[in-house]
């Protein structure tokens, strides 16, 4: 009885995985993906995007992948942690993206500031 209830969590834990990730990858590509531009802007925050663009869909390309019968019950596990890497991973990701971008709109505020603090010289 015990072994019944085992697989039925194992599959159940896996199903939230599954659920999670594509929760994640679902956020991260309709709230950044979608809304911050690719062109122009800072080589850090560029490079940001481009690699969580590329985990992003090599996540959607993973999950979007039925495994047989046998690979679900044999490589449950391989699956199961390959989902947590790629949960892993965007997660590293989105912060660094707020990192990197963070600093950019700080700089570009500072920028703008000298600009209009030079504007209001010439007013005096």
């Amino acid at each position: 009885m015990w072994r019944v209830f085992g697989i039925s969590d194992v599959v159940e834990t896996r199903e939230k995985d599954c659920d999670e990730l594509a929760t994640k990858l679902s956020w991260v590509t309709e709230r950044i993906l979608d809304k911050l531009p690719r062109e122009g802007g800072d080589a850090d925050v560029r490079a940001s995007l481009d690699e969580l663009s590329e985990t992003a869909s090599d996540g959607e390309k993973f999950l979007g992948k039925q495994p047989s019968k046998a690979e679900k019950y044999v490589a449950g596990t391989k699956r199961q942690e390959t989902i947590a890497r790629f949960i892993q991973k965007l997660d590293r990701l989105r912060l660094n993206l707020v990192e990197v971008r963070t600093t950019d709109l700080s700089t570009q505020f500072g920028q703008m500031q000298s600009q209009m603090a030079g504007m209001h010289a010439y007013d005096m």
